[in-house]
């Protein structure tokens, strides 16, 4: 039997991450969790989280706090893989957040594996937009502070740390400061999701190039979506991904990563009960998309029976 193993990290919601280990329960799967070590846990919710699971082996990470844009996110992935190292192998590793939910069944999930298992599931981000908005500048430039978010700041806090941000890009561009040497493109540098799937080969590979992620995309920006594709290419694994051709951020487009998420009507959208957001989710089951995010169950309580329904359908 070729197991699978659920890489989730998660910060709140824990009724929904409970919901979300009932649909991804099991022989086949065992779960990771990592919970933001910033977020209140219990022993009571750990015990509600576990006793969901019924077939899977659930095992809670230790914790560490993850910030939005810091290399504490790739910290979070790496040590995820680590832990599930120790425990494997697995013959598929899915990496997920605690806001998605699946839209197929795991029978379903399994049988589209089955044949795959040589394959990278990841979704690749526009290149025109990247060239655009020199979005190279997140990896070749040193980006210090980032655990702190401006949206959570008082207005006067915010002004200095925006105002400090500029200051830190203009300088570095001023005096041409570039991590990569002028080797971007030998580098391989290219944005990805966060959020993929892969096999044992691409884990152990990751891990053993840990000294090379933490020498190039430590005081980095966003480097949860920049690191992989340069591992990939010192690895020459490129070839192995599913769907490499760039997102375009539409609605009919495929995702590679095959998590359907809704770029076009936010950053990214969270999915509604509505008949128009129904109507968009099965279209993107339509396409091929296995998975979804980003659901909000509290507020959208009326989505838990629309997925229930579909993990169900045979």
């Amino acid at each position: 039997m070729h197991k699978h193993a659920y890489l989730i990290m998660a910060y709140d919601k824990f009724d929904q991450l409970a919901f979300q280990i009932s649909l991804l329960d099991d022989p086949r799967n065992d779960i990771f969790i990592h919970i933001d070590k910033r977020s209140p846990l219990s022993d009571d919710d750990i015990q509600h989280i576990q006793a969901v699971a019924q077939h899977s082996t659930v095992y809670f990470t230790p914790r560490m706090a993850v910030y939005w844009g810091d290399f504490s996110l790739v910290e979070c992935e790496l040590r995820l893989y680590q832990f599930v190292a120790e425990k494997g192998p697995y013959a598929f590793y899915h990496l997920i957040s605690g806001t998605d939910l699946p839209l197929r069944s795991q029978d379903t999930i399994h049988a589209f594996f089955a044949d795959k298992l040589d394959k990278i599931f990841i979704t690749r981000y526009n290149q025109e937009e990247a060239e655009q908005f020199k979005l190279y500048h997140t990896v070749e430039h040193y980006h210090f502070f980032r655990k702190i978010t401006p949206r959570t700041l008082s207005p006067l806090p915010r002004k200095l740390l925006q105002f400090y941000q500029r200051f830190e890009r203009k300088i570095q561009t001023l005096l041409r400061v570039d991590r990569l040497h002028g080797k971007r493109s030998e580098m391989g540098f290219d944005g990805f999701s966060q959020w993929k799937s892969f096999n044992h080969e691409v884990l152990m590979s990751i891990l053993r190039e840990r000294p090379f992620i933490e020498k190039h995309f430590h005081h980095t920006f966003c480097s949860d979506e920049y690191y992989l594709p340069m591992v990939l290419k010192r690895l020459d694994l490129l070839s192995a991904i599913y769907h490499y051709e760039p997102v375009n951020d539409i609605p009919d487009e495929f995702q590679g990563n095959l998590r359907y998420i809704n770029w076009w009507d936010g950053r990214p959208y969270e999915w509604t009960d509505s008949e128009a957001d129904l109507a968009q989710l099965d279209k993107g089951i339509a396409l091929g998309h296995l998975f979804s995010r980003k659901f909000n169950l509290e507020k959208y309580p009326n989505l838990k029976e629309y997925i229930l329904n579909k993990v169900n359908e045979r």
